[in-house]
């Protein structure tokens, strides 16, 4: 689910991983809003641009550069520049995958001192820069590991432990840095899950600010300074996001989707949703389709 800890199809205890190719035309917006998940992720940018989104600010990584999200970090994603244009790569995989379970020494030395600092959130590898490179290079040749291979699982396994290795190198030197961010992810978190449990209810900055253990004050304040929204606009893009999904993927009348997704009338989320997507629902879930139907 958006907004909370990502579930991840295909992705199983007995080999936590799993690669994927995105494109940013299949979501809503041509964005991913904001989610965290326990497993990293490294992903190269086939093509076009995306902006990635964190508590420490914005990365835009062009075609052919390539990114780590770390562990359980906070972030979102759009696409930037034409539409049609992005297309992204990743791996997405458990620590544990490389380092052999949580407490071995693998673990304590070389994964959890990256995986736990808060302030490492996303990384980006250039290929002008011959240390990135290596890394980027890395990443974008392990896509071409076919999982018919003798022994996939293990070739997987050398090829996320060597990239691994790269990566704490290059990042060796910053573990002992500190900063707030993770205490704010904390927060930011069980505001997230708040609204995305409840978004079909009515729902006031009072019940977020409870959900959180936390003021009115100091909800408007995480919303505004990490994520450059206010709750009451948070709330309603989600609905949007939900109410836009829901008319690609079902069946179910403009109406019904329209309170199903915690709007007051079907006319209200009507104005709403075109000034938001430039399309009506109807016409918006008849574009979305054909576009489907013309893959």
């Amino acid at each position: 689910m958006p907004g909370s800890e990502e579930r991840l199809p295909g992705y199983f205890p007995d080999l936590p991983y799993i690669a994927t190719r995105v494109s940013f035309e299949s979501f809503a917006g041509r964005a991913v809003p904001w989610h965290w998940h326990n497993p990293v992720e490294l992903f190269y940018m086939e093509r076009g641009a995306i902006e990635y989104s964190c508590l420490g600010g914005n990365v835009v990584f062009p075609e052919g550069t390539a990114g780590f999200v770390n562990s359980n970090v906070l972030h979102a994603s759009r696409a930037v520049g034409e539409a049609g244009a992005a297309v992204s790569r990743l791996h997405i995989f458990d620590p544990g995958l490389i380092s052999g379970g949580r407490g071995s020494r693998i673990d304590k030395s070389y994964v959890t001192p990256i995986t736990s600092a808060p302030h490492i959130e996303i990384v980006s590898f250039r290929p002008d820069d011959p240390i990135e490179n290596e890394i980027l290079t890395a990443i974008k040749a392990a896509f071409s590991i076919s999982d018919t291979e003798v022994a996939y699982e293990l070739i997987i396994r050398e090829a996320m432990s060597d990239i691994w290795l790269k990566l704490f190198r290059l990042l060796s030197g910053r573990l002992d840095h500190q900063t707030d961010s993770d205490r704010d992810s904390g927060r930011l978190k069980a505001l997230l899950l708040c609204v995305h449990e409840c978004y079909a209810e009515k729902l006031t900055v009072a019940d977020l600010a409870a959900a959180a253990y936390i003021s009115e004050r100091e909800c408007y304040r995480l919303f505004q300074s990490r994520l450059h929204t206010t709750p009451t606009e948070y709330i309603s893009s989600f609905r949007l996001r939900e109410a836009a999904d829901r008319l690609v993927n079902s069946q179910d009348s403009t109406s019904s989707i329209a309170y199903s997704c915690g709007f007051g009338s079907s006319s209200y989320f009507g104005k709403l949703f075109k000034e938001r997507f430039g399309l009506s629902p109807s016409e918006y879930r008849l574009k979305q389709k054909s576009s489907r139907l013309a893959e």
